[in-house]
């Protein structure tokens, strides 16, 4: 195959005069599928995230491709770097490219396209009509890609493509740097691509584009494999969107006075943590204390990091403080206030808007799984059940004359579990309306009391969601002891293995159906199976002849966990599709989707109307999917009028 150049084989051209701009525009709007990417001073389009440049990309009527780039707000630094910065303004370039991006008939293309679209909304452009976010697409092609990042796919795919089309803007980013006297990341970061010069930001846009549009083209065929989870991913990126963009609001004095407890806390702990070490080390350095536990103190190792490393993590130090390691003690509790600064307070105040609005990024993708993560800040990883979790739920408030309703989905994985495994005990559990954890601490241990200081529904409750993914004994042992309350005696492995073995007998339907699914990846050419919506998982590694028994188990696990855990993250998908629909079209009340965590969909209403708009709501996110269910879906309703921490049930619905 013929190296690919860009210049020659892509008609590309800066649009810097209202005539080209004409034509430009009339040409797009002759086209059904373009290419489309923006080049912005910051990063976030609620804090002052502004477009510097629009490209495009096009098929003529040869196939050959053609792509153009539109600089509105660069800035000449004031040095010799660059000086040109002939350019149309901000407002006739929208006027120009409006009607094509709001194009019911135009199809759109970018990867990670979002970003494209809230930053558009920021001139006044309302990005309309089909879209294809390739990153999207060809998460769905290979979950596997150890990225998805548009050079990887790319590759992946093997598209043409110049390996290293964004080195000029990095070498004009590090001049700057000098110049400046910072470096080329903090440039970046302070400054976007503002002071980049038009030929060279223009090159790399273009080419951006141009890939995302070939891109889009290799992938688009390819959906017909799972085409009903694509759409409904289509669908569900508008609802994304309009959450991100309508935020939620916060008390970040709130978060701000905890991070400061926890950081006095630091404080105090600091000297105790070298007492008991016989030295100092950085605390926040993995590596250093690495080298301080098992190199200078000789402690045994807890397990490996994937790197082959000895491992630091939550679990290696508490293995290490029930050996008896007072330095691994004090550890958890100085890393756990650091964790609450740097992730739980000052790590999501960082990201509030100027109107004290959090807007953070719904990741539709974020697990091999399809489950929804979150960033900037990550929301999924907010305690719960804990004192520390509603701590940081206060900071979280209502809208003022507004409701606040969550919804949350009851033991939804332990349900679709009941559907794939159709395990007798577990469809019976579901169908009566039980609670699952009690019945399967009587069902399994005769009791869901406590025993000798343990709570035996807990017990249940950990191998329900543990033991059906494929939990080893040693696991499930650590898990429980965790939890025990001081002075309790911990549970020991041939324990674990005998709560393990009660569980599996009375749940003989789980084994059947693991056997099962396993049996199936081994027989797939690939190692693929597919959800019970119809979305695709490979698993490359485990399931093969020459595959050891570690990795083998590895990958047992981790299928079921992805069929269920998958299965269950569809569901709720479809569902906030179904309702972002119905508030659409309902006229009862003014209501907003505002804030997805975990299984739980919360809106901003006003009061009047809304309990008729939240029981109509309960309803289709009940029977959104039922009929691909034979368990009955259920939703519990809570509200608050003040902050998270403060909800109450909703009674009647």
């Amino acid at each position: 195959m013929r190296q690919h150049n860009f210049d020659r084989d892509v008609d590309w051209k800066q649009i810097r005069d209202g005539e080209s701009l004409e034509a430009l525009a009339r040409e797009l709007l002759d086209q059904k599928l373009i290419g489309h990417d923006v080049e912005t001073n910051l990063l976030n389009p609620w804090k002052g995230g502004r477009i510097v440049g629009h490209s495009f990309a096009w098929r003529q009527a040869n196939k050959r491709m053609k792509a153009a780039y539109i600089p509105i707000r660069h800035v000449a630094p004031g040095h010799e770097l660059f000086e040109d910065v002939t350019q149309l303004t901000p407002e006739v370039v929208t006027a120009a490219i409006k009607p094509v991006l709001e194009s019911q008939s135009i199809t759109k293309a970018g990867h990670n396209y979002k970003f494209d679209i809230h930053h558009s909304r920021n001139d006044g452009i309302r990005v309309d009509g089909p879209l294809v976010d390739t990153l999207i697409a060809c998460k769905l092609i290979n979950e596997n890609w150890h990225n998805h990042k548009l050079p990887t796919c790319l590759r992946m795919a093997q598209l043409p493509h110049e390996a290293g089309w964004k080195n000029a803007v990095t070498l004009e980013l590090q001049r700057l740097g000098k110049r400046m006297r910072i470096t080329p990341t903090e440039v970046a970061n302070k400054y976007g691509y503002r002071y980049i010069s038009i030929p060279t930001l223009g090159r790399y846009a273009a080419q951006d584009a141009a890939y995302e549009l070939r891109l889009a083209e290799w992938a688009l065929p390819q959906q017909q494999e799972w085409k009903a989870i694509w759409e409904m991913e289509c669908r569900l990126l508008w609802v994304c969107l309009a959450v991100e963009d309508k935020g939620v609001p916060l008390d970040g004095d709130h978060l701000l006075r905890i991070a400061e407890r926890e950081r006095q806390v630091m404080a105090d702990l600091e000297p105790k943590v070298f007492a008991a070490a016989g030295m100092e080390w950085e605390l926040s350095k993995d590596n250093q204390t690495r080298e301080v536990l098992f190199e200078k103190l000789g402690l045994p190792v807890q397990g490996k990091t994937y790197g082959g490393l000895p491992s630091v993590d939550d679990d290696a130090l508490w293995n290490l403080e029930h050996r008896g390691h007072k330095v691994a003690k004090l550890l958890r509790t100085w890393n756990s206030s650091e964790k609450i600064v740097s992730t739980y307070t000052e790590g999501i105040v960082q990201h509030m808007d100027a109107h004290g609005i959090l807007h953070a990024e719904l990741d539709q993708g974020a697990a091999k799984t399809g489950r929804f993560g979150s960033r900037s800040p990550n929301l999924q990883n907010i305690p719960t059940r804990t004192a520390l979790g509603r701590e940081i739920r206060q900071a979280f408030i209502a809208r003022p004359g507004r409701v606040r309703y969550c919804l949350d989905y009851s033991q939804v994985e332990l349900r679709v579990l009941a559907q794939l495994s159709k395990d007798p005990l577990l469809l019976k559990i579901f169908r009566e309306g039980l609670d699952a954890h009690a019945i399967s601490a009587i069902e399994a241990f005769g009791t869901d009391q406590e025993v000798g200081g343990i709570n035996m529904r807990r017990v249940a409750k950990i191998l329900n969601f543990g033991t059906s993914f494929g939990m080893t004994e040693i696991g499930f042992m650590r898990n429980v002891n965790k939890e025990l309350p001081a002075g309790v005696p911990p549970i020991t492995e041939d324990a674990a293995k005998a709560f393990q073995g009660k569980f599996f007998a009375k749940y003989a339907g789980i084994v059947a159906y693991r056997r099962h699914l396993w049996q199936q990846i081994a027989a797939h050419p690939e190692y693929k199976f597919y959800n019970l919506f119809g979305r695709p998982r490979r698993m490359p590694k485990g399931f093969g002849p020459r595959d050891d028994k570690w990795s083998r188990f590895k990958a047992q696990r981790q299928s079921v966990a992805s069929c269920v855990q998958g299965s269950a993250a569809d569901l709720v998908k479809y569902s906030m599709v179904a309702v972002y629909d119905y508030l659409k079209s309902q006229t009862d009340c003014e209501a907003d989707l505002v804030l997805m965590v975990h299984d739980d969909l919360q809106l901003d209403m006003v009061p009047s109307g809304s309990a008729t708009v939240i029981r109509e709501v309960k309803r289709i996110m009940e029977q959104t999917c039922q009929a691909h269910l034979v368990v009955p879906i259920k939703v519990d309703v809570e509200y608050f009028t003040t902050h998270w921490a403060a909800k109450n049930k909703m009674k009647g619905v």
